[in-house]
């Protein structure tokens, strides 16, 4: 298990870790009305959840078709608060391991460099 207190080893943590991502989402797009960030991240989060309803596992192309990771380096970072930086992680967490897809109970950053490659 990493260290890394965001980190994801199995669906349902994917799933809780998401949920909490999510609300957090909307209470910062509702304050922030004018930060379409927070909205973008919003929707992100909802395409995995469309992608991955019911245990469906997304398609290669999803998983290169993700982008939130790239949202939160480009637009969120740095963050102005340790709360910010907290959620930011959670993020880069989950878009780790949706792109990535490992199966159930595997933590993407303990797989080894040459199955990462693969699943990329």
């Amino acid at each position: 298990m990493s260290a890394d207190p965001f980190a994801i080893a199995s669906r349902k943590a994917f799933q809780a870790s998401w949920a909490e991502a999510r609300v957090a989402v909307q209470r910062l797009a509702e304050a922030e009305p004018n930060n379409p960030h927070w909205f973008q991240a919003a929707g992100l989060l909802d395409v995995m959840a469309t992608q991955t309803a019911g245990g469906r596992e997304p398609t290669l192309d999803e998983r290169r078709a993700a982008t939130l990771g790239a949202l939160v380096d480009r637009e969120l970072e740095p963050a102005p608060n340790a709360e910010l930086a907290a959620l930011n992680e959670r993020l880069k967490s989950l878009h780790l391991y949706f792109m990535i897809w490992p199966d159930d109970g595997v933590d993407p950053e303990l797989m080894p460099e040459e199955e990462l490659i693969v699943r990329l």
